[in-house]
């Protein structure tokens, strides 16, 4: 063995070693005449020593001079100094820490910071060699003496971020001390840079334990005493008074009240901050008072440093958060989220873009990829994760397996790629793809994964069956997004038999949430398909295995169970129906708001239900229904973006639930609340949309929000500012369509963009620009009509496009054009209003078949058009005050009645 440490001797020599400990040390003496020497040195020393207690130990050798010289003082604390020493007996540099002032409180705690240190044995924890009294009196402890600087000093010498982050072993290694110490029951409660050492060799050193806590006293003599808050006049540690540096102290401790390990984790995160930033955090903390109230964000500052690497970002916002609940539960938990990025993996604090895990898989699996070839890891870059090359080749070596071993191995490799990509889009790519919306960025990959799995061997386990499933159910979500819903059907059937023959090989909860998956998978695309009574089964399916398990994740599928039927119900124009339906679930997604707060899953699906209810009310016509859902909506969103402030998709909630307030705001004839609302919403949405240029879902908020309020100044006559506005929405209408040709909504999106454009133009008397626009809309709704959909929703807007080209075309002179365009309108108006009728419905039908009669051949068929939309009206009348556009439409019915003399 190599010699032993000083500690070790010391311990040898006060026979406090373990058997087997001082029986290895008593062998290596009688080899070693240097440690022998030392040995009989400490032996000879304590023979002289008094039998008082440590305070009162004199320290002199046999020549009667004293052990310990001193040098100069190298640091000052708020009880003790510091000052480097020559031990005289070993012949060596140590640190003495001397009581600052002759004070029996501060000796108390004096003595209990060498006790506390004296128990806590690790690398990074000054060892104490020996305490006592020097000839002035002054008590002291003797420790290790370290060579470097303080880590402020040192991230402060550090000029660039590379250079500073060079530093974050250290901070890990304070980490994992503080780790240690909260395991022995220790709490720091003075941690900042300035208590960290940091040696040439990458030694680190935490100090100063002396207003540490413990949960275990150490000795009823030097139990902790009252700590009364005070004034902090320089924010450095002074006794007597609130313990701690203000800068680096946690809310909770500021403010005097009980503390636990957590308060530790914000001074870590503190530490963090100053490392990376090279400032120190809450540098306007100048008083007690101002550290206690301090609850502020760190975001705020952080943005201050765009070039931060953003999951350090995120272990220090999470690690400092003002209230202890939202930090790191423990010292651990933060220590290993900074090796996991020191490491290249995924912390947990960070969320996480899609295209961040992409790239990071792609680093993880660079070898495996290699096996497959550049041009498949370019392709994952470019979002199809090269899995169908995966596939391809596995295939291909799978083929040649019996030619050589070599083969083999290379198809292992192979699969050990294709199975480790998959488990990644199922898992963590599938999860934050769904969160942006953007599912349908896999297309590439879903028919890949079913093909895959259709090759691969017959799953022998519940795993493997219910893995199966959640691919199909992948694959499924992906034909959805894009319009397929044939597809979408074959997947969706395969994902529930998957689920099914789980359930043969073992019971397990998660069967039969993935059955519930599927059926509502099948509801969707059997909706699509036309097949409402199919759909309807599946959904009720769900409901049933839903509503009879005590699985809390399963039964969260019964609000979109309620809400797939709902929608069923006003497809076949049960509007009352409908509504009921979502009331059936309404106090339960509230009452489980109310149990798990604002911002988690269940305030997602209460906001969903909340926009159903408040869609479903428009369409009755019951406009205060809509302003109370649209308000409820605000307010939920509300609670949320206060509980998590840098949650992106709170931001997001919070700006669509402006525009609902918005469209609240307008039907109630409130143009200019409803613009306020509308400019609120925008801003949130562009505030989002900055954060990722590329995410087409959040720029897509952008110009939804944009459309809203060009539609708006239309329709209050600002037809300049209208025109402006909905090019921008345009705009990136057509950046984002481009990006999916078969994405459904983004289509849509466009083809809506370009017919409220139409009638910008109009307004403005560019005739012949307009309608080159809406011609452009109905180029589109056309062939998005051609996708079967059982709302007849793309059949209805090419309806409206339709219309609003007829009006264009009166404009412009040509009667001939606009009959034919709005003959078209109203047969597929008519169509839609069968399908589902609806106020709203009554009311386009009725302006369409108005506009009509105008251009009609003959007085007769003038009368005949106007008598049927006086008919189609009617039912609308007693609702005309609460609405101020139908009110209007019924003027101009009966003006036209009046004139061709209909009764």
């Amino acid at each position: 063995m190599g010699c032993p440490s000083d500690g070790e001797l010391l311990a040898f020599v006060d026979a406090t070693l373990q058997a087997g400990a001082r029986v290895a040390i008593d062998a290596h003496l009688d080899a070693c005449p240097d440690c022998l020497a030392a040995v009989a040195a400490l032996v000879a020393a304590q023979g002289l020593a008094p039998a008082a207690s440590d305070l009162a130990t004199t320290q002199h050798l046999a020549d009667g001079e004293p052990r310990y010289v001193l040098d100069h003082e190298i640091a000052r604390g708020g009880m003790g100094r510091i000052f480097a020493a020559h031990d005289r007996l070993l012949d060596r540099p140590v640190a003495l820490k001397l009581l600052r002032a002759n004070d029996p409180e501060l000796g108390r705690r004096f003595l209990r910071e060498r006790l506390i240190t004296a128990r806590l044995q690790h690398p990074a924890i000054l060892p104490i060699y020996d305490a006592g009294t020097l000839d002035g009196g002054e008590p002291f402890f003797a420790m290790r003496m370290v060579s470097g600087k303080t880590l402020d000093r040192a991230a402060a010498g550090a000029s660039t971020l590379e250079e500073r982050l060079r530093l974050l072993p250290a901070v890990i290694g304070v980490a994992d001390a503080i780790a240690y110490a909260h395991g022995e029951g220790v709490i720091h409660r003075d941690l900042k840079p300035q208590n960290v050492l940091v040696g040439p060799f990458g030694e680190v050193v935490v100090l100063d334990w002396g207003i540490a806590r413990v949960g275990r006293e150490v000795d009823e003599a030097v139990a902790t005493t009252a700590e009364p808050a005070g004034e902090q006049a320089d924010g450095v540690t002074r006794a007597g008074e609130v313990l701690g540096t203000l800068a680096y102290m946690a809310p909770e401790q500021a403010a005097g009240a009980p503390v636990d390990e957590r308060a530790d984790v914000f001074g870590l995160g503190a530490i963090l901050y100053q490392v990376i930033t090279g400032e120190a955090p809450n540098e306007d903390r100048t008083s007690i008072d101002s550290a206690a109230k301090s609850v502020a964000h760190v975001a705020g500052d952080l943005a201050r440093f765009p070039d931060l690497p953003p999951e350090l970002v995120a272990i220090i916002e999470r690690a400092m958060a003002p209230a202890a609940a939202d930090r790191y539960a423990t010292a651990q938990d933060l220590a290993e989220d900074l090796k996991r990025w020191q490491a290249g993996r995924m912390v947990k604090a960070h969320d996480y873009t899609p295209g961040q895990l992409v790239l990071r898989w792609l680093r993880k699996h660079r070898t495996k990829l290699a096996v497959i070839g550049a041009a498949g890891a370019v392709a994952v870059v470019l979002g199809s994760l090269a899995l169908w090359q995966v596939i391809v080749e596995r295939r291909v070596a799978e083929s040649e397996r019996d030619r050589a071993e070599t083969a083999r191995a290379s198809a292992d490799t192979q699969r050990a790629a294709a199975e480790a990509l998959l488990e990644f889009v199922l898992g963590d790519l599938r999860e934050r793809l769904d969160k942006v919306g953007r599912i349908d960025a896999l297309s590439g990959v879903a028919r890949a994964v079913l093909a895959y799995q259709q090759r691969s061997p017959t799953p022998d386990s519940a795993h493997a069956w219910l893995q199966r499933s959640s691919a199909s159910r992948l694959a499924g979500d992906v034909a959805i997004a894009t319009g397929d819903f044939a597809t979408a059907d074959v997947a969706f059937t395969r994902a529930l038999v998957a689920a099914n023959l789980a359930a043969l090989h073992r019971f397990s909860p998660r069967i039969g949430l993935a059955k519930c998956r599927a059926y509502l998978g099948l509801g969707e695309s059997r909706k699509g398909l036309g097949a409402l009574a199919d759909a309807g089964t599946a959904f009720a399916a769900c409901v049933e295995l839903a509503s009879d398990s005590s699985d809390l994740e399963l039964r969260e599928h019964l609000i979109a169970s309620r809400i797939g039927q709902s929608r069923l119900a006003r497809v076949a124009g049960d509007l009352a129906g409908s509504l009921a339906l979502l009331d059936e679930v309404l106090p339960d997604a509230v009452a489980r708001v109310r149990a798990e707060g604002p911002a988690g899953n269940a305030a997602t699906d209460l906001a969903s239900l909340r926009h159903e209810r408040m869609n479903t009310a428009r369409l009755i016509g019951l406009v205060p229904v809509v302003v109370e859902e649209a308000n409820a909506l605000l307010a939920l969103a509300e609670a949320r973006i206060a509980k998590r402030p840098d949650d992106v998709e709170a931001r997001r909630a919070l700006g669509n639930a402006r525009l609902a307030v918005g469209f609240a705001e307008e039907a109630t004839g409130r143009d200019a609340e409803a613009e306020t609302a509308y400019l609120a919403g925008l801003a949130d949405a562009r505030a989002v949309a900055a954060r990722e240029p590329s995410n087409a879902e959040w720029q897509r908020d952008v110009s939804v929000a944009t459309d809203h309020l060009g539609a708006l100044k239309l329709k209050t006559g600002h037809h300049a500012e209208a025109l402006a506005w909905l090019r921008e929405s345009d705009a990136i209408s057509q950046r984002v369509a481009a990006l999916e040709p078969n994405n459904l909504e983004w289509q849509r999106d466009l083809a809506t963009s370009a017919m409220t454009l139409g009638d910008a133009l109009m307004a403005l008397d560019r005739g012949a620009d307009a309608r080159e626009a809406l011609k452009k809309a109905i180029v589109i709704y056309e062939r998005l009509a051609q996708t079967p959909n059982a709302e007849g929703r793309m059949r209805h807007e090419l309806g409206m496009a339709y219309g609003h080209l007829g009006g264009a075309e009166i404009t412009a002179g040509d009667r001939r054009a606009a009959a034919v365009a709005l003959r078209r309108s109203v047969e597929l108006l008519r169509e839609s209003l069968v399908q589902g009728d609806t106020p709203q419905g009554r009311h386009e039908l009725a302006a369409g078949i108005l506009l009509l009669a105008q251009v009609v051949e003959g007085r007769d068929a003038a009368r005949a058009a106007i008598a049927d939309a006086l008919s189609i009206i009617a039912p609308l009348r007693a609702t005309a005050a609460e609405n101020p556009e139908l009110a209007e439409l019924i003027v101009e019915a009966d003006r036209l009645a009046a004139r061709f003399g209909v009764k």
